[in-house]
């Protein structure tokens, strides 16, 4: 089991040994192992951590607070009682410095978010959204986002470090969206009506007022044939709009409102995978399996100094 998890996308949870931590004498303990677990890449003066936290206060009276809360904080993880000759600290310590180990026993959700669309970024493609692997990354990076960052986390007196949460919300926020999108018209474009709502689904829950989402959704509903769900999607769209802003929504989710009401479907995507050419032989059996063939293929086809792919074999 990993020592210390540190569960930040969403409402704030941290374990240690399994077990959830939650007796911080000083509130702010807390708000520092944040900081410096999302920023452990590099060592953090003490002048600068007291402007984060307490940026009203006299610098003597800062500094004292600091020490306290990184007591309280040393003694919560256990870093200062006397370690197992196999346990690293959770955090170094200086006289002017401190950052958190990267190379203690911890898990971070939002060190697993990034890498996993890091990837993506990385990986070679031609659309991203037709690249098995990079989807098959989104996904993961998702299963990572619970809700937005910090979710209900609140900090008195410390607007620089509010500043700071809210810029990383946002950013966060950005990309779990992004990922969304490119899912869930993946799953459209492939037929996949029921993956591609629940993606949908996880956009509004993230931004209720995306009329977008609710579009796409009205959308799949029509493909799928349950045009009572998306007539039921655009009054709660419609209502949603209403309150939150006074606009009512825009012509083309109204148009789209007016198709599916009269019994027609999204002209956008056909109801139904078009046919295959007649003139190609058909297969004896469906193609089962073959992810790792594809990927592979996909990367040869992103490849600009391709020129040749051969299949082979039956």
């Amino acid at each position: 089991m990993t020592g210390l998890e540190l569960f930040f996308l969403g409402p704030l949870q941290i374990l240690l040994a399994g077990r959830p931590l939650a007796h911080f004498t000083y509130a702010k303990a807390r708000a520092l192992l944040v900081y410096l677990a999302v920023e452990m890449d590099r060592p953090h003066s003490r002048d600068e951590l007291v402007g984060l936290l307490w940026p009203d206060m006299s610098e003597t009276k800062a500094r004292n607070n600091l020490r306290q809360a990184l007591a309280d904080l040393r003694q919560v993880l256990g870093d200062e009682s006397e370690l197992p000759a196999q346990r690293l600290p959770f955090l170094l310590v200086t006289r002017d410095t401190l950052q958190f180990n990267a190379a203690s026993d911890y898990r971070l959700d939002m060190a697993a978010f990034g890498q996993w669309l890091d990837a993506c970024m990385r990986h070679r493609h031609r659309h991203i959204e037709r690249c098995p692997i990079c989807l098959q990354q989104m996904e993961q990076a998702l299963a990572c986002y619970r809700g937005d960052f910090l979710t209900g986390f609140m900090v008195g007196n410390a607007g620089p470090l509010e500043e700071w949460i809210t810029a990383k919300r946002e950013a966060l926020h950005q990309q779990a969206m992004r990922a969304c999108e490119h899912l869930a018209h993946s799953h459209e474009r492939h037929g996949r009506y029921h993956e591609a709502r629940l993606v949908v689904q996880r956009q509004l829950a993230l931004e209720p007022w995306r009329e977008e989402a609710h579009y796409q959704l009205m959308r799949l509903y029509g493909l799928s044939g349950q045009r009572s769900a998306a007539l039921v999607q655009y009054a709660a769209c419609r209502k949603l709009l209403s309150r939150e802003f006074g606009v009512e929504p825009s012509a083309a989710t109204t148009a789209l409102y007016e198709r599916l009401r009269n019994g027609q479907t999204d002209p956008v995507l056909p109801a139904r995978p078009p046919r295959p050419n007649a003139s190609l032989p058909v297969l004896p059996v469906p193609l089962v399996g073959r992810d790792n063939e594809l990927a592979r293929l996909a990367d040869l086809l992103a490849d600009p100094a391709g020129r040749l792919i051969t299949l082979t074999r039956p």
